[in-house]
């Protein structure tokens, strides 16, 4: 089967529906995962500032190119 990576931006409501599309993916006999945005810190991109901190992003790249959930 695929693997399904679900992004989501709040912990809010997104999140709760992505466990919910998680689950389905589950039952469905598909492997995926979650990726929080909420729980990066990146800073919003402007063009005053296209040098940063790329710590998290290359953590955000990691998780979505990294091996299967």
């Amino acid at each position: 089967m695929a693997d399904l990576k679900i992004i989501v931006a709040t912990d809010g409501k997104n999140l709760e529906l992505a466990r919910r599309v998680r689950d389905i993916a589950t039952n469905r006999m598909c492997d995926s995962e979650i990726i929080d945005l909420s729980t990066y810190e990146l800073p919003l991109y402007t063009r005053k500032t296209p040098d940063g901190d790329l710590d998290a992003l290359n953590s955000l790249i990691q998780s979505l190119e990294g091996p299967s959930p």
